[in-house]
């Protein structure tokens, strides 16, 4: 996370294993921000 407080220890726990996950992804769509193109979704945690 860039800028943020989550105060519950759970979600905060959810993010990390969340971006961890999707780490590949996250950097493509990051990539996609810069050039101004569209951004692909990406899948919940489940």
């Amino acid at each position: 996370m860039i800028q943020g407080n989550i105060k519950s220890a759970t979600a905060l726990r959810l993010i990390k294993e969340w971006t961890v996950l999707r780490k590949t992804e996250l950097e493509e769509n990051w990539k996609n921000i810069t050039e101004k193109s569209p951004i692909n979704k990406i899948e919940p945690l489940h």
